[in-house]
């Protein structure tokens, strides 16, 4: 039986319950939250448990993510403010087929180094290239496969 938490539940009922309400992603930071140290999220990736979708974003137990895991891991590896937009958000909402390629996602610039341009910005992971922002608020990031 796994290791149990402050209410009784088990870390992997924990674990499943965020991954749930993600399409199967979770954040590093989500899994230190539900008590798992660094070492056990080592573990669970030499594993097979855990799968690398991003800088500090995995998928849950299998590694053929679908549409909606890939949008929401682009989303959360880029934090609390960013959101799936222009293409990506268009198949999001069915206007459009999804494709592979770029996930489109925007976030607000880096407030703390705000002299900085798009490309210099720390805010984000390395994921890929990084698009001018058009009106100064926003960046569109694109991972690349």
């Amino acid at each position: 039986m796994g290791e149990k938490g402050a209410f009784g539940e088990t870390v992997d009922a924990r674990v499943a319950e965020i991954a749930g309400r993600q399409h199967g992603a979770i954040t590093t930071q989500q899994l230190l939250g539900a008590g798992i140290g660094d070492t056990t999220i080592s573990r669970w990736v030499c594993r097979g448990r855990l799968h690398r979708l991003h800088r500090g974003v995995y998928a849950v137990g299998h590694s053929a993510p679908s549409w909606q895991q890939r949008w929401i891991a682009a989303v959360l590896a880029l934090g609390d403010d960013a959101v799936l937009s222009h293409m990506s958000a268009a198949a999001l909402w069915k206007l459009l087929k999804p494709e592979d390629g770029p996930i489109d996602v925007s976030y607000p610039a880096n407030p703390v180094s705000a002299t900085a341009t798009a490309s210099e910005s720390t805010a984000a992971p390395p994921l890929g290239r990084r698009i001018s922002p058009t009106r100064g608020e926003e960046c569109a990031l694109h991972r690349h496969r």
